[in-house]
């Protein structure tokens, strides 16, 4: 068994074991795979493999995202694509490699390695604490009910064949043109050009939202289809919402993947956007944000709940990183993300 870093050779075998231990790996895996690994505005990743008689049996990945950590731009690691091959599993494989990987991002001037795993996971988290990973926040799950009827037809199993997305997406914005008093408008393009991305507070730990990042984030990702909403009140600064749409139990849900804009024109854009979706047949609306984003409060206040499925971010600080940093990476409500900041999606 060897344990060494990616070469670019390894590709293809390395795709094959995580389409095997992933069920596909995504719908296209190799436009996902440039899109990742080699499209990345931040670099190539840090990947280490366990190589057995010539096949690759493990992995595991540090994709590189620039965040604000306080004061400090900081590279951070995204620990994702670990994988084990199921007939090398429970001998310490894992462990090797990832161990592999966060060396060569730190010899690369990675200052943390971030992840995530299941809340409730202390099998997950008790591994990753023997690679010096702690638990650093909470991610939550806020949902809100937009069409009361629906939902309730759906849990009764009353409702008959439910829109496609597609067909949500032309009633979206057959109501954005019909309705001006909604005050939003859908973005043709996915890149966010002058996102008025709101500003950071120096205790605050967030991913640095450039355009770059934003286009390939968004604009440039080959699985999903993100519609961009935007708030076009002229009294207010600009705001904008990334949705992506999925069918679930016979109802369309809405996921609020980011949001862009100061707190009160955001707001501003939910409550329209809400409207919106309800009249184009969307039964709910949620979005996974740690828990100290300034959105969990508000959207606690627009009636969002907390429902189940809580993920935990985990942080490993590697020698690059000041004492500041891992004291404030140690503060969970300084913790301004979203599940779609994990890069892996």
């Amino acid at each position: 068994m060897t344990i060494r870093l990616f070469r670019d050779g390894d590709r293809d075998g390395l795709i094959s074991l995580l389409q095997m231990v992933f069920d596909g790996w995504h719908a296209d895996p190799l436009a996902h795979w440039k899109w990742l690994y080699e499209n990345n505005p931040q670099g190539k990743s840090s990947i280490a493999i366990a190589v057995e008689d010539g096949g690759i049996v493990a992995s595991y990945s540090a994709c590189p995202v620039l965040m604000h950590w306080g004061r400090q731009p900081t590279i951070v690691g995204l620990g994702i694509d670990a994988a084990t091959h199921p007939g090398f599993r429970r001998r310490g494989l894992f462990e090797q490699v990832a161990t592999a990987a966060i060396a060569d991002a730190e010899k690369r001037g990675f200052g943390f390695i971030l992840a995530y795993t299941p809340w409730g996971g202390a099998s997950a988290v008790g591994q990753m604490e023997k690679l010096g990973f702690k638990r650093a926040f909470m991610v939550k799950r806020l949902v809100k009910v937009l069409n009361w009827p629906r939902a309730m037809a759906s849990k009764l199993n009353l409702i008959g064949r439910p829109p496609t997305v597609a067909e949500v997406v032309a009633r979206i914005h057959a109501t954005v043109t019909a309705e001006s008093k909604h005050e939003i408008a859908v973005a043709r393009g996915l890149t966010l050009e002058g996102s008025g991305t709101t500003s950071g507070s120096t205790q605050e730990i967030r991913v640095e939202k450039s355009q770059p990042y934003v286009r390939w984030r968004y604009s440039e990702h080959p699985d999903t289809h993100y519609q961009v909403f935007s708030a076009v009140s002229p009294s207010r600064s600009p705001a904008y919402i990334v949705l992506t749409l999925r069918t679930d139990k016979s109802v369309t849900v809405g996921q609020i993947l980011d949001v862009f804009g100061d707190d009160q024109s955001w707001s501003f854009l939910l409550r329209r956007l809400e409207k919106t979706l309800s009249a184009s047949g969307v039964v709910f609306l949620e979005a996974y944000v740690s828990q100290g984003h300034r959105a969990a409060a508000m959207m606690a206040a627009h009636g969002y709940r907390d429902r189940p499925y809580v993920v935990a971010g985990i942080i490993r600080p590697t020698s690059n990183a000041s004492p500041e940093g891992v004291e404030l990476a140690s503060i969970a409500d300084s913790w301004q993300t979203t599940l779609a900041d994990d890069a892996s999606l």
